[in-house]
This record gives C-alpha cells, sequence and structure tokens, in this order.
C-alpha cells in the first residue's frame, strides 16, 4: 500500500488492516480510506459504511422492483414509454462501492 513506509509497524498494519477491510466492503479507492483513517486521524470506516447504506438506500432503492411505480410522476412516464433504464443512471458519478 502506497503512503504506508513512514509508518510505524503498528499504524502499517492498521492501514493494511482497514485497506483490507474497506476493500471487502467494496470501496472504490480502499486504500486511500484508510490512509486518511490513519494520517488524518478521521473515522473513515464509520463514515464508509454510514454513506453507504445510506447510498443503497436513497439512491439504489430506486432499482428495486417496483420501486419507481411508487412514484407517480416515473409511473406516468413509464405508462407513456419511457424506458426505466432512462429513469434510473446505471453507475453515479459519485459512487463510492462497486
Amino acid at each position: 500500500m502506497a503512503g504506508v513506509v513512514g509508518l510505524s509497524l503498528a499504524k502499517r498494519s492498521a492501514a493494511e488492516s482497514l485497506r483490507t477491510q474497506f476493500g471487502s466492503l467494496g470501496a472504490v479507492d480502499a486504500a486511500d480510506w484508510a490512509r486518511s483513517e490513519i494520517e488524518e486521524n478521521q473515522p473513515q470506516l464509520a463514515r464508509f459504511v454510514l454513506l453507504r447504506a445510506l447510498w443503497r438506500g436513497a439512491i439504489d432503492g430506486w432499482a428495486d422492483p417496483g420501486a419507481l411505480e411508487q412514484v407517480a410522476a416515473a409511473r406516468r412516464l413509464l405508462d407513456a414509454g419511457a424506458d426505466r433504464n432512462d429513469l434510473g443512471a446505471e453507475e453515479h458519478p459519485c459512487q463510492i462501492v462497486r
């Protein structure tokens, strides 16, 4: 992991552990999240888990079966022939997870 050379053995080990955790959670930039937590003393793992949960509920929830039909405007668009994929982006520009 880049940036761990100047770290103590304990911090290097913690950084590797965090990188692995971020990676297993699907973080796009796992090493950067881990580096920030170690070097900047920011609770990035907690932040990531919270953001991921919010993202899945608020953004990805639109992909759930029947979700678009629950919104009157979206239902009208679908009834008028709109493509379902046009109403929900496949990949979001600020995506933090794969």
